[in-house]
């Protein structure tokens, strides 16, 4: 065996060595992110959802509105949110970046 052949042996193994330990690095460091996303994402959710369930208490009790109403003026409110954002975001990608986001 050779310097050379012995030399590219070990230099194969670090390698080898150094990534698995980068990868488990980053394997953890994914999980903890992962986790809290998933908890940030829950309270979000959570917290949307009663936005929209005081909307609709408000409305029939506060301003004496039937059920069928509350809940079309909340539905509507819904839609025209994730209409406008989407909207929105198109419109700013399309004027705003050199990055083609959508459809070009």
């Amino acid at each position: 065996m050779n310097i050379k052949s012995f030399e590219s042996f070990f230099m194969l193994i670090i390698r080898k060595t150094t990534k698995f330990y980068f990868m488990k690095k980053e394997s953890t460091l994914q999980k903890k992110a992962s986790r809290s996303l998933f908890f940030i994402q829950v309270f979000s959710t959570l917290s949307y959802s009663i936005l929209f369930s005081t909307l609709v208490l408000y409305i029939t009790n506060g301003l004496k509105l039937t059920d069928f109403k509350a809940i079309s003026i909340t539905a509507s409110f819904v839609a025209f949110n994730y209409a406008l954002h989407l909207i929105g975001g198109f419109v700013t990608g399309r004027l705003f970046t050199t990055i083609p986001c959508f459809f070009y």
